[in-house]
C-alpha cells in the first residue's frame, strides 16, 4: 500500500498570503475613502443649488457682458457714421473755402481791371492835325516835355529817331495845299509846344489846325504865315495829371 505525500505545497500558501495582503490594503483604502461616501443628499442638492446658483449669476454677467458689447458695437457704428458726415461737412467747408478763395481771386482781378481802368481813364491821346489850302510848303513841329523835336526829317515812323518814344509825325505834305499830323497814344503830364514853320513857297498862307484827345477835339488858333522860313510858337498843349487837355498861350 502506497503511503500519502508529506510535502507542503509552498505555491498554495504564497498565493493565500497575497490575497490576505491585497484585502488588507482593500480595507484600508475602504476605511479611508468611507467619510466621502457617508454624505448625505442634502449636501450634494446644496452643492448642486450652489452650483446652479453661480452658473445663473454667470449667465447673467454674460448677457451684461453682451448687452454692452451690443452697445460699444453701436456706439461704434454711430461714431463711424457721425465721422463719415463730418468728413463730408468738412469737404463741403473746404469746397466752400476753394469757391471762397477763387471769388476773392476773381474780386481782387476785377480789381486790378478796374484801377487799370481808370489809370486809363486819367490818361489821355494826341493827335494834331494841321492842314492849309494853298501851295507853299508848311511844316508841322512838336515839342513833348520831354524835349524830343519832332519835325519832317525826325519824325520816327520806324522808332529809330526816337527809340524810347512811341510819338511820331505820321503825315508830312510837300507841297501844298496839304496837311500834317502828329500824335501819340498815351500823352504823359506835360507841355506839349506846336510850332509852324514856312519851308519854301510864296504868298501869305492860312493854317488851320485841331487837337484830337480823349475828352473830344480842341481847336488851334488859326495862324497866317507870310513869308518862307518863318517860324512861329502856335500853342501849348498842357496835359494834366488826370488826363485832361488845355491849350495855352505859347511862351515868348
Amino acid at each position: 500500500m502506497r503511503r500519502k505525500s508529506r510535502e507542503v505545497n509552498l505555491f498554495s500558501l504564497s498565493a493565500l498570503d497575497l490575497f490576505a495582503s491585497a484585502l488588507g490594503a482593500f480595507m484600508l483604502i475602504a476605511i479611508m475613502a468611507l467619510p466621502y461616501y457617508l454624505k448625505t443628499d442634502q449636501q450634494l442638492k446644496a452643492q448642486y443649488d450652489a452650483l446652479s446658483e453661480q452658473n445663473a449669476t454667470l449667465t447673467a454677467q454674460l448677457g451684461d457682458v453682451e448687452r454692452n458689447l451690443n452697445q460699444c458695437q453701436q456706439q461704434l457704428e454711430a461714431s463711424a457714421a457721425e465721422n463719415q458726415r463730418q468728413q463730408q461737412q468738412i469737404a463741403a467747408l473746404q469746397q466752400q473755402q476753394n469757391s471762397g478763395q477763387a471769388l476773392q481771386q476773381q474780386l481782387q482781378q476785377s480789381q486790378e481791371a478796374l484801377v487799370r481802368c481808370e489809370e486809363r481813364r486819367q490818361q489821355t491821346f494826341l493827335i494834331v492835325m494841321i492842314n492849309w489850302n494853298t501851295t507853299p510848303d508848311i511844316d508841322l513841329y512838336m515839342v513833348p516835355p520831354a524835349g524830343e523835336v519832332f519835325n519832317f526829317s525826325k519824325h520816327n515812323r520806324t522808332y529809330r529817331d526816337y527809340p524810347n518814344s512811341r510819338a511820331l509825325l505820321s503825315v508830312d505834305s510837300r507841297p501844298g495845299p496839304g496837311f500834317e499830323v502828329w500824335q501819340i497814344p498815351v500823352a504823359s503830364v506835360g507841355s506839349y509846344q506846336v510850332f509852324y514853320h514856312y519851308f519854301e513857297g510864296s504868298g501869305a498862307v492860312e493854317v488851320t489846325g485841331s487837337v484830337y484827345h480823349r475828352d473830344g477835339v480842341s481847336q488851334l488858333p488859326v495862324q497866317m504865315m507870310r513869308a518862307a522860313n518863318e517860324g512861329r510858337a502856335v500853342t501849348l498843349i498842357h496835359v494834366g495829371a488826370d488826363g485832361s487837355v488845355t491849350l495855352r498861350a505859347p511862351t515868348r
